[in-house]
């Protein structure tokens, strides 16, 4: 072996050295910045999974997002972009109270803040594209139409007179006062 093959095979190693010494030292920066993002994630944790808040933001982004178990009228459904993260969802709303769930106040709209509160079981199943009353109609039949049949009630105000019947006696729409 002549002197310049091993002083070239001498470069070649310690090239070789420097570039693995360098690799570690790159390494080493990479774990630590990565143990430091760790810990500033930790910060944002919110420890709620699995409370009723985190449930029912969850279940409003498995019904609107695409797939097999979205529902058929939330596809393609508006939510604020900074409700994607639970945290803004969470300051937004604030946590959700017992024997509440998450209700659009109008359900052509969106999921956003002004859009959205927690409702009772009751408010939610009057807050539905298919229901023909809501409470002024309840109060104009109790008060303005006291004492008129339930049948002429129902052909002017164009609803079946089993429902007028029944917001009249109270069996329905118990929550709105009666006179």
């Amino acid at each position: 072996m002549n002197k310049e093959d091993y002083n070239s095979k001498a470069r070649k190693r310690y090239a070789n050295e420097e570039n693995y010494r360098e690799k570690r030292i790159i390494r080493a920066r990479v774990r630590r910045k990565n143990n430091r993002i760790k810990n500033i994630v930790s910060e944002f944790r919110h420890g709620m999974s699995h409370t009723g808040t985190w449930n029912s933001w969850n279940a409003m982004k498995r019904r609107t997002r695409g797939g097999c178990s979205a529902h058929a009228k939330y596809k393609n459904m508006f939510i604020d972009p900074r409700w994607n993260r639970f945290f803004n969802f969470f300051s937004d709303m604030g946590a959700r109270p017992e024997g509440l769930t998450l209700d659009r106040k109008d359900n052509e709209k969106g999921y956003y803040k002004d859009n959205c509160r927690w409702a009772t079981r009751a408010e939610q199943s009057r807050n539905r594209r298919c229901n023909v009353l809501n409470e002024e109609m309840v109060r104009m039949i109790r008060e303005e139409k006291k004492g008129m049949a339930g049948v002429i009630i129902a052909k002017e105000l164009g609803l079946k007179a089993d429902t007028v019947r029944r917001a009249m006696s109270g069996l329905t729409w118990k929550e709105v006062s009666h006179v």
